[in-house]
């Protein structure tokens, strides 16, 4: 998961991106909300943070010009402010989520969770693929109940396959959602080592079934998808079903 925060206080920011960073989040900081806007409209984001009160623009008006300009990535809000007020002017501007300072970081990591999950029209935090179930709040990953060990690159990669799944997915895409804009990005290459990995994993922990398993489909000069493949009769079953007289 890719977050963007934008929050002109540095050692509150610094705070934010190394609790979530220890939860395999990518992050990215930008302390003017000028800063904030390009970035949002240039770059994708899985989720927002962004700060109200700072000095080169307000956070409402920030997220009011995002939003016009069509910007639908999900956006909690965090202030000091907590008038009922405040708040409901953050939600009509266009927030996802508004939450009060100081805040406990493991609820601002579930909100995140959560708000992130609404987006892609999930109401829960597994992501059930047939016999591959992903836990995006554990950030693991479960063949017929039997944990696959995934580095971090891995797992974002599966994450970001699973809650898009059938959409066909570039390897800029994935570039973007590894890496932070600002660093030297690896090669292209980088995402075929890490589907063929993944691929290697999957396949281990799901030889020994016929149906549901989830694929990594390579789309030819456009990136890759993953799919459910629908249940395979097992060749004693085909004979069986030849074999049937149909009266």
């Amino acid at each position: 998961m890719k977050i963007l925060i934008i929050e002109d206080d540095s050692s509150v920011a610094s705070s934010i991106i190394s609790f979530l960073q220890s939860h395999n989040m990518v992050c990215e900081h930008v302390d003017s909300a000028f800063e904030g806007l390009k970035y949002a409209r240039i770059f994708e984001y899985d989720a927002i943070i962004m700060d109200v009160v700072m000095p080169d623009m307000s956070g409402y008006d920030l997220l009011n010009r995002l939003r016009k300009c069509k910007v639908s990535t999900p956006v909690a809000m965090v202030s000091f402010m907590k008038e009922v007020g405040d708040k409901l002017k953050g939600f009509n501007a266009g927030a996802d989520d508004y939450i009060t300072k100081p805040f406990d970081k493991d609820e601002l990591l579930a909100r995140v969770n959560a708000m992130v999950r609404r987006s892609n029209g999930q109401s829960s935090s597994l992501v059930d693929l047939g016999q591959l179930v992903l836990d995006t709040t554990k950030k693991m990953v479960f063949v017929n109940d039997q944990e696959i060990r995934l580095t971090n690159k891995e797992y974002l990669i599966l994450e970001l396959l699973a809650v898009r799944k059938d959409s066909i997915l570039t390897k800029d895409v994935f570039l973007s959602h590894l890496y932070d804009s600002g660093c030297d990005e690896p090669t292209k290459k980088i995402i075929d080592v890490f589907i063929c990995k993944l691929r290697s994993k999957i396949s281990e922990f799901s030889k020994d079934y016929l149906d549901n398993i989830p694929t990594i489909k390579t789309v030819w000069g456009r990136g890759y998808k993953l799919s459910v493949e629908p249940a395979v009769k097992s060749s004693d079953e085909s004979e069986k079903a030849n074999k049937q007289v149909v009266v």
